[in-house]
């Protein structure tokens, strides 16, 4: 799982561990679900507007723009 920043070619992987949550991430159970992760947007973040590529296991989705 990563977020490629497509300007700067940086690459965010870190997911976030809440103490009592756990890490910030879910998977759906049931097909048709939606599931859930966050990454950390550091150092340098990613702005409103910024073009960056999304990879999730074999899916890779470009150019998509951030809102």
């Amino acid at each position: 799982i990563k977020v490629i920043d497509e300007l700067t070619g940086n690459e965010y992987t870190e997911i976030p561990v809440m103490p009592k949550l756990g890490p910030l991430i879910s998977k759906p159970r049931v097909y048709g679900r939606v599931g859930y992760v966050m990454l950390v947007n550091a150092p340098t973040g990613i702005r409103a507007g910024d073009l960056v590529t999304v990879i999730l296991g074999s899916y890779k989705f470009e150019h998509i723009q951030v809102k």
